[in-house]
């Protein structure tokens, strides 16, 4: 009468990898049927009107793929993060979880591998995980940072090169200039 329903870890992370998976790849075909239509509806209307400033439309592209990459990466996050505390919580075996999904033929193998390798292959204990931040987690929160920085300024930098170009103005275009260069210096 007390038995449990609860399933065991190991299918309830396996089943987890297969949503967030799902997740990923649903959010990746969304991306690329708004990007073609932004870009086939922007260039059709210059076109057809025959007006260059329908071309503003593309400037879209620039915080749409940056958004796509920062919701994948947390998605990616809270997945190994749930693995995680499933390992600490619950006694999943890290390496037969890495074993079984990788041997799994339902799921495109390089979406799985690169999940897997965000896993670390060993155990850890409960202490040395509380005592030291996660190396992974904090690489991919800096590195969401600077997509969010580079999001903004390579966005601000396409405005107003197209604002010199249509307006002449040389103030916009060292604005443009300072910009890149900011961004460039991102990158390092």
């Amino acid at each position: 009468m007390g038995q449990s329903t609860e399933k065991p870890v190991l299918v309830e992370a396996l089943d987890l990898t297969f949503r967030t998976i799902e997740k990923r790849t649903k959010l990746y075909r969304t991306l690329v049927i708004v990007v073609a239509a932004i870009t086939v509806t922007s260039i059709t209307c210059s076109i057809l009107y025959q007006r260059w400033l329908f071309f503003a439309g593309l400037i879209l592209l620039v915080p749409l793929v940056g958004g796509f990459s920062i919701i994948d990466s947390r998605c990616v996050r809270h997945w190994r993060t749930q693995i995680l505390n499933m390992s600490r919580a619950r006694n999943l075996d890290l390496q037969l979880y890495i074993k079984t999904a990788s041997e799994l033929r339902k799921i495109s193998p390089r979406i799985l591998q690169d999940m897997l390798t965000t896993i670390p292959s060993s155990q850890r204990t409960e202490g040395s995980q509380q005592q030291t931040p996660d190396p992974f987690d904090k690489a991919q929160k800096e590195l969401e940072k600077k997509t969010i920085i580079g999001i903004v300024l390579l966005s601000a930098a396409i405005v107003s090169g197209a604002g010199a170009a249509a307006f002449y103005s040389g103030a916009l275009l060292l604005l443009t200039v300072a910009l890149i260069v900011s961004l460039a210096l991102l990158r390092r």
